[in-house]
């Protein structure tokens, strides 16, 4: 159930960054891909995933990430959401 949910995330956030699967999990350190990586694991972890489901399921798209940096993310995503109201305003509509 929630790995269906991880993956209806992915589709919205590329789409949302105008951004392939491939290019998300991706190890490449364009702002781009970040900011869609981080949003993506916000959207888990309010979605009730924990890190480790969240590190399995990047892994089996080909991206290997560790706990910590899943929690960084999260937590980056976290602030700009008090400090963005677009971002904010993007990542509700990608929560419904």
């Amino acid at each position: 159930m929630k790995r269906k949910l991880f993956n209806n995330y992915v589709t919205a956030i590329c789409t949302l960054f105008k951004i392939t699967k491939v290019q998300l999990f991706t190890a490449k350190k364009k702002p781009q891909y970040v900011g869609a990586r981080y949003m993506l694991f916000h959207l888990c972890k309010d979605a009730g995933m924990r890190p480790a489901e969240i590190q399995l399921y990047m892994k089996e798209a080909g991206y290997s990430i560790a706990h910590s940096n899943v929690l960084y993310g999260q937590r980056v995503s976290q602030e700009k959401t008090q400090i963005d109201e677009y971002y904010k305003t993007e990542l509700n509509k990608l929560k419904e």
